[in-house]
């Protein structure tokens, strides 16, 4: 079953969504790099939202870019590394 991937609207909408029930702001850098490094993957974009909304949150105000890199660093380690996984990582600030 192909599963397409999400647009900037609906990952724009899903951290939207977290900003409401949780209170906790999310910085729109943050949305939009994450974007444009996952490109909408669903299961990756899943994924890294749930590690910088649970895993790695430190409950600050806000989530920020500094969070962000911690995040991205340690999702880096974490996945395997395939060669979908480093051309998708395959980035610079």
């Amino acid at each position: 079953m192909h599963i397409p991937n999400l647009t900037y609207e609906e990952v724009d909408s899903m951290f939207h969504w977290y900003e409401q029930e949780s209170g906790q702001t999310v910085e729109q850098d943050v949305i939009d790099r994450l974007f444009y490094v996952l490109q909408g993957q669903p299961g990756l974009t899943c994924w890294f939202g749930e590690l910088l909304t649970e895993t790695y949150n430190k409950h600050h105000p806000t989530i920020a870019m500094n969070d962000f890199d911690l995040v991205y660093k340690t999702a880096v380690q974490a996945l395997p590394q395939t060669e979908y996984s480093l051309s998708l990582f395959e980035w610079s600030y």
